[in-house]
């Protein structure tokens, strides 16, 4: 089974497709299709990431576009553009064994399925939760057509492994990067923390305006023959409810107006002005949640029906299976609408 959430890159509830700006700075982090990261570190550079459909890898017609729209001064020190996702420590149940001490067994399988509108050499890299085990190596890729790109992942017999706090390890592909995060230490296990080796085109892509890569077809798991097969829409989306949920209908952007399908409804009463909203989902840690009214799609808003108009909700309490809203000044009787987001990350 592939390790990887939303591998093919189809599901993206917050944005639906819509491009958006990756947010630069050390440690900035954006979130573009469910579970898939950029994250993007370097002086003036202007990168926006878009989930998009048509011309694809075999098996999938999904994937992540960058596109570079005002280049880098420099890429040096720690400056970098990667797209990552962070795996929970329990998802590594099936890959470590027990002799003592837990280590990640193998061999495992690196892939993905990339396109390029210029020449790179992109890292393929593990990094541990606590980022003191990496594992690094490179891809040439030509420009303008799909490669499948497949990397064997050795065991590594260094234990104990070491889980971070929150996640027990970073896929992450290096697309540009600066001097500090390259390594030496190529195709095996290491004590570093590292992001690709040493190649004269680390700076390539966030130095070239208008460069474009696409990335689809992620696959983190025991090593296999031939292709992945693509995971079905349905599974993919059970899997990735664990970390963000929304009552609007796939292909509909939060916050967008006049969207009433979907839209949670409830009554007040003269007893209580609150309700609960049930999860289809169990959530893994606190989640950020976000309200909207379906007729504005204002933010912090509910949607009064019998008035005709936007009013005040909050979240009063949140759990893993669910949470309270509530409406401001609540009328007994009034029919209010509201959709709703939840999250893991903002």
């Amino acid at each position: 089974m592939n390790i990887l959430v939303n591998a093919d890159m189809e599901i993206d509830d917050r944005h639906e497709g819509h491009a958006i700006m990756c947010r630069n700075g050390p440690g900035e982090s954006t979130e573009g299709p469910n579970r898939w990261f950029s994250q993007l570190d370097a002086r003036n550079a202007r990168v926006c990431m878009e989930r998009r459909f048509g011309d694809s890898a075999s098996g999938t017609n999904s994937y992540v576009r960058f596109t570079v729209l005002r280049p880098a001064d420099e890429v040096v020190a720690l400056d970098r553009l990667q797209l990552f996702q962070p795996i929970e420590p329990d998802e590594l149940n099936g890959l470590t064994v027990s002799s003592g001490e837990e280590e990640l067994a193998g061999p495992l399988e690196f892939s993905f399925a990339i396109r390029s509108s210029i020449a790179l050499d992109v890292g393929c890299t593990l990094n541990s939760g606590a980022a003191v085990r990496n594992f690094t190596t490179n891809r040439h890729v030509e420009p303008g057509t799909w490669r499948h790109v497949a990397v064997s992942i050795p065991r590594d017999d260094r234990a104990p492994w070491s889980s971070g706090e929150r996640f027990g390890m970073y896929f992450q592909i290096g697309i540009s990067c600066g001097d500090t995060r390259l390594s030496r230490d190529d195709g095996f296990w290491n004590d570093g923390h590292w992001l690709m080796i040493e190649t004269p085109l680390a700076d390539t892509f966030l130095r070239t305006n208008g460069a474009t890569v696409d990335i689809t077809r992620c696959y983190f798991g025991p090593a296999r023959e031939g292709l992945v097969p693509r995971e079905p829409t349905m599974l993919s989306r059970l899997r990735t409810q664990r970390f963000i949920e929304k009552s609007y209908f796939t292909g509909v952007r939060p916050g967008t107006p006049d969207t009433q399908h979907g839209a949670f409804g409830f009554q007040a009463s003269p007893a209580s002005n609150a309700t609960r909203i049930a999860f289809q989902a169990l959530k893994l840690r606190p989640s950020v949640a976000h309200l909207y009214s379906p007729s504005s799609g204002q933010e912090g808003m509910a949607f009064d029906q019998t008035a005709g108009r936007d009013v005040p909700v909050g979240v009063l309490e949140q759990t893993p299976q669910g949470m309270v809203i509530a409406v401001a000044d609540p009328q007994p009787g009034h029919a209010y609408r509201v959709h709703w987001m939840v999250h893991d990350f903002e």
